[in-house]
């Protein structure tokens, strides 16, 4: 159970950034996207003292493992730089309204 709710909080993470991603085609989104991204570093702030610990001490082998612990260390980096391209978006954005 934990394995596979470990894995799709993981999956979770990288489809939010997508849909943020996304949302940022139209300067008419940005409430939204300041929205899903408070709930992205939200999702992350309680996923490492979770799940992610239970899951990975689920996984056997050693390519398993170490697939798990480089996704996990992406992800805040995925975060920081979605964070990064949000604030060059809106700041885009402010000028011209």
């Amino acid at each position: 159970m934990f394995s596979k709710q470990g894995h799709s909080t993981a999956k979770g993470v990288t489809t939010k950034i997508k849909k943020i991603r996304g949302l940022m085609s139209s300067e008419n989104n940005i409430t939204e996207v300041n929205k899903k991204v408070s709930e992205l570093q939200e999702m992350f702030r309680w996923f490492p003292q979770t799940i992610h610990k239970t899951f990975h001490s689920c996984l056997h082998n050693r390519e398993s493992i170490e697939e798990s612990q480089l996704d996990f260390e992406l992800i805040p980096d995925q975060i920081e730089q979605l964070r990064e391209n949000v604030n060059l978006w809106q700041n885009g954005i402010k000028p011209a309204r």
